[in-house]
């Protein structure tokens, strides 16, 4: 593990969709630092956040549709979600269920 994930929350499209092996399959590549499926600029943005600090990005595309993981800057907590539900990343966390994987 290279980085702690904090808090975990799980949008309600992914715990309907998603087995809870396979989130917990992509949450340990993404802290490993196997970022997925994601441009080569956002890779290095990654490596460079590990040292200095910036929030983390992994994408994977499963059968249901890409997933993304964001690991905030702080790492206080790790968001996990489907791309298209990507917009509401800005929005209050009450539209997120928080669930611990």
């Amino acid at each position: 593990m290279l980085f702690k994930s904090g808090k975990r929350i799980v949008t309600q499209a992914i715990k309907d969709n998603i087995y809870p092996d396979v989130i917990n399959i992509l949450l340990r590549r993404h802290l490993r630092g196997d970022w997925g499926d994601i441009p080569e600029e956002d890779k290095k943005s990654n490596q460079e956040a590990l040292y200095y600090g910036g929030p983390i990005l992994s994408g994977y595309f499963t059968g249901y549709g890409k997933i993304y993981i964001i690991t905030e800057e702080n790492r206080q907590a790790t968001k996990i979600f489907f791309a298209d539900e990507y917009r509401h990343m800005m929005a209050p966390k009450s539209l997120f269920e928080k669930a611990l994987i």
